[in-house]
């Protein structure tokens, strides 16, 4: 029937008795080079910058989730559906109000001395209310370079956001808003291993879009 408490909700907040992971795996999902894992289960990635289980939250986030699972030679491959919010069945029986992620994720090893992987995210919260409906998504793309070169530990990453939104204001009236944005992060890392303690240094950088004033006046996010 749905609790409301799911990807959105990485919290201890809930008193009734509550899974973290219960899911089953099948290999060769329909004949298919594809193991298909079901249930709820834990999603983390790379180093957890879009999918991670948040464990420095109060509580660590889990999906209600099916991911399927790819490996050959070099290369990985990650196709997940989620239901990240499934409201109840007495306040939401059309599911007019639950939220979906679409999710894809390659990984390819031995790029320039380490690993580079692509992703494709695709957030729906799409909502009919009073039988208007109401789009809201948001769409990912982006990717992360992370190995060793010269001694040293690197890592970049970069990630693009779009969509569109329809939003209420003043309870009756509704504003299209358009979303444009965007993050980058570089970090270079170097360990000392032939001196006592091993020490290291490590600096990053991380750059949000974010939205300033002007933007939101004019509904642009």
């Amino acid at each position: 029937a749905g609790s409301g408490n799911a990807s959105l909700s990485a919290n201890n907040a809930d008193a009734s008795v509550g899974l973290h992971q219960a899911y089953f795996t099948l290999k060769n999902f329909l004949g298919a080079p594809l193991d298909a894992k079901i249930g709820r289960q834990q999603i983390m990635l790379d180093g957890w910058r879009l999918f991670g289980n948040t464990i420095w939250t109060a509580g660590m986030q889990t999906h209600d989730a099916m991911t399927f699972h790819h490996k050959h030679d070099n290369m990985s491959l990650v196709l997940g559906y989620i239901v990240a919010a499934e409201n109840d069945r007495i306040d939401d029986p059309n599911d007019s109000t639950d939220r979906e992620n679409v999710l894809a994720h390659v990984n390819v090893k031995g790029v320039l001395g380490g690993q580079f992987s692509g992703y494709l995210n695709w957030d729906s919260n799409s909502s009919a209310t009073a039988g208007q409906t109401r789009a809201n998504d948001i769409w990912t793309i982006g990717g992360r370079q992370a190995g060793k070169l010269a001694g040293f530990d690197y890592r970049g990453e970069y990630y693009y956001q779009w969509g569109e939104g329809n939003a209420t204001k003043d309870g009756n009236a509704t504003s299209d808003a358009d979303r444009d944005a965007y993050m980058f992060g570089v970090r270079v890392g170097k360990a000392f291993n032939n001196v006592s303690f091993k020490p290291a240094v490590t600096l990053w950088y991380d750059h949000l879009s974010g939205t300033d004033d002007a933007d939101q006046r004019g509904s642009s996010w």
